[in-house]
């Protein structure tokens, strides 16, 4: 009696490691058409989601623009006001003074520019690395399909 449940455990262990190896090499046909609406929607919504950071985050951003630069602005006055000696040795002082707020400004408004633009270009970077693999993985598909195709032709 032991010994012909321990025959029958093994056949039911072969069985189903067969049955293992025979779902593993048949390939389980993917619903195109499920991973289409999903790049279509995740693409609605990733633009949605740029648009409102672009909208939101710009706003913030660009809404109090303090222009603190240039000959009028309060902190060359200060500057310039400290400059003392020849009139080159002011004019050069307060032209460096003048050439570093305008160097500040740029850097500032660089700033702004990439803390509006620069998620919406990465969330547009995965999306089309996304599209990219699924249409790698459609296309495989598709040719492991004519491979199979033709070899059942061959077969037959």
């Amino acid at each position: 009696m032991v010994t012909k449940g321990r025959d029958t455990e093994t056949a039911i262990v072969q069985i189903s490691t067969a049955a293992l190896r025979c779902g593993a090499q048949r390939e389980e046909p993917r619903d195109e058409l499920m991973d289409t609406a999903y790049l279509f929607w995740f693409k609605r919504i990733a633009i949605a989601l740029a648009f409102t950071w672009i909208v939101g985050v710009g706003y913030m951003q660009f809404s109090d623009v303090i222009s603190d630069y240039g000959l009028g602005s309060t902190s060359y006055q200060r500057g310039a006001s400290e400059c003392e000696g020849s009139y080159a040795s002011r004019y050069d002082c307060k032209s460096s003074i003048l050439i570093a707020g305008e160097n500040q400004a740029f850097f500032s408004w660089l700033m702004k520019f990439v803390i509006v633009f620069l998620p919406p270009i990465g969330l547009g970077r995965l999306y089309a690395a996304v599209r990219r693999r699924h249409e790698a993985e459609i296309a495989q598909a598709a040719r492991r399909r004519a491979m199979k195709r033709r070899d059942e032709a061959e077969t037959a």
